[in-house]
């Protein structure tokens, strides 16, 4: 507890900018390096239409050798407004929405928000395996990230943040919403 008060003590007297930075600070003392790729390889795999939207598959690369794949899904009928987009992430990666959110994207699609699907490392089709557990893939990949100096939150931490910043470059999407 005396720690957590002296943490707090010391945030109060910063400003919003500041408590970011110390944050940011953190964080990235903990989970390893979390700094995003601000100009990722994106490859366009293929593009579909789908219930009045264009689905198109992108692999992004991280980091050399770490590719993380994602759908962009973008209303069909928008107005010329750059669009609002949702990234959403799960454990059980792309397929994982599709069986269990399927409403929920086709109801953000009709107001006109892009939705973002990645399977970041380790997430969906990146995962080994879904086993839990001692013996997992899961345990494997993250004795590796430690062996590194890294975790394995803070390397999804860094797909996800490179993501976003891939996706801030869009021209039809609005960084910013």
């Amino acid at each position: 507890i005396a720690k957590l008060n002296a943490a707090r003590a010391e945030v109060a007297t910063l400003a919003p900018q500041g408590r970011r930075q110390w944050l940011q600070a953190r964080l990235s003392a903990k989970l390893g390096s979390i700094e995003p790729n601000l100009t990722p390889k994106a490859t366009s795999q293929w593009s579909k239409p789908w219930k009045n939207t264009t689905v198109e598959g992108i692999t992004l690369e991280t980091e050399p050798g770490i590719v993380v794949p994602l759908l962009l899904l973008r209303p069909s009928s928008t107005a010329s407004a750059r669009m609002a987009v949702v990234v959403a992430v799960s454990e059980g990666g792309k397929e994982g929405f599709f069986d269990h959110r399927s409403r929920e994207i086709e109801a953000l699609l009709k107001s006109g928000i892009a939705v973002c699907l990645p399977d970041l490392r380790g997430t969906g089709e990146t995962a080994p395996d879904f086993r839990r557990g001692p013996s997992s893939s899961e345990i494997s990949l993250a004795a590796t990230e430690l062996m590194l100096g890294n975790t394995l939150l803070g390397a999804r931490l860094k797909d996800l943040r490179t993501v976003v910043a891939y996706l801030a470059n869009q021209p039809e999407l609005d960084g910013r919403r």
